[in-house]
């Protein structure tokens, strides 16, 4: 359950790992599974990483309770902001933005929440980060894969996130006015 790995613009790698069916994981950070984590490979020794100083957490853990961030990527305009496509367990596919800026933790809610929709008795807790964009599993996708923000010279498509799903289908989402296509 494995994602990718990206150097970000502040020069850090980055690394989304998956909760590999490990339901108890996700919320732990002192796990590193369910999460993306953040390194410096210019510091510390060979096979140990250093961490950033300005991680949220005393280890590699930059964002939390995540399912499987398939893949991520980086805004290259602008500051940098994060988008991710975590894939769902069997209801719900979700995109998440994270604004380039000072870092925070921010806790992506599994396995309490699917999305929205909550799946423990306690629910979505409100300090949970809720998806930008979500949509059923079955319904236009099954698993979404992740994308990119268009910058190229199509005005139609500049600055929306386009990003594919398992299935073969390509989408385009603008932020801004909440509009999939």
């Amino acid at each position: 359950n494995g994602g990718m790995l990206a150097f970000g613009p502040d020069g850090y790698l980055y690394i989304a790992v998956g909760d590999q069916d490990r339901l108890d994981l996700p919320q732990d950070t002192s796990s590193l599974r369910g999460k993306i984590l953040r390194i410096d490979v210019d510091s510390g020794v060979e096979f140990e990483p250093g961490i950033p100083p300005d991680n949220p957490f005393s280890n590699a853990v930059w964002l939390y309770g995540f399912r499987n961030p398939w893949r991520f990527s980086f805004d290259r305009e602008g500051a940098g902001d994060l988008w991710i496509g975590d894939v769902g367990s069997s209801e719900r596919e979700e995109v998440n933005w994270v604004p380039a800026g000072p870092p925070a933790s921010r806790n992506f809610g599994w396995p309490d929440c699917e999305g929205t929709l909550p799946l423990t008795p306690t629910g979505c807790d409100p300090s949970q980060h809720r998806p930008d964009l979500e949509y059923a599993t079955g319904g236009p996708g099954i698993a979404v894969i992740g994308g990119y923000v268009y910058r190229g010279p199509l005005a139609s498509l500049h600055g929306q996130y386009v990003f594919g799903d398992a299935i073969g289908r390509v989408f385009s989402w603008d932020r801004v006015t909440r509009d999939p296509q």
